[in-house]
Order: C-alpha cells, then sequence, then structure tokens
C-alpha cells in the first residue's frame, strides 16, 4: 500500500511510494534520476545556486542522481514556471527580441 506520492520533475507525472527514494531509483514514467536536485524539496530554479539550502552545495548535474545527505523528495507538483516566461516574452516584445 503506498504511503506517499513522488512527483518527477522531468515529466510531471506521479508514482506511488511506499520507501524513501534510494540513490538510484528512476522514474518508472521517462527514466528519469528521481535522487537529484531537480526532485529535491529544496530546489528553487527562481535562485542562482537553485538549492535553498545555501549551506549545501549544488550537484555538478542537478538532473542526475547524487549523493545529497540533505535531499528531500518532492511531495508536491513543481512550481509552474509560467508567470517568469509570460514576463521574459513581455520583455522580448518591449526590446524587440524574437524568442529562441
Amino acid at each position: 500500500m503506498p504511503n506517499w506520492t513522488f512527483y518527477c520533475w522531468s515529466c510531471g507525472r506521479t508514482t506511488e511510494m511506499i520507501d524513501k527514494v534510494a540513490r538510484f531509483d528512476v522514474c518508472p514514467h521517462c527514466g528519469a534520476d528521481m535522487h537529484s536536485c531537480r526532485n529535491c524539496e529544496h530546489w528553487d530554479p527562481d535562485r542562482p545556486e537553485r538549492c535553498c539550502d545555501e549551506s549545501y552545495p549544488l550537484a555538478e548535474d542537478p538532473k542526475r542522481s547524487n549523493v545529497s545527505s540533505r535531499f528531500e523528495a518532492r511531495r508536491s507538483p513543481h512550481p509552474s514556471r509560467a508567470g517568469a516566461e509570460a514576463a521574459r516574452a513581455r520583455l522580448d516584445e518591449v526590446f524587440d527580441k524574437k524568442p529562441k
């Protein structure tokens, strides 16, 4: 019987979990590493270092599995970046830039 729901940063799908996320677990839907910075509660895409825990260095590749002892699996959907993307689009319009 599942105890909690894991939310994948890569595909956005959920996985019902019984135990904690292990170092080499992968998302059963897309194959992304589950024990990664991008799947951690401390991940914040709006911070330059991307981690809310400033005392802990970000892994070399935040999408790959890591050995962080402070990893806390995300138990809620990832925050939407739609607001930031809309703001960027408006700025690009003002400065007459074409989207890449």
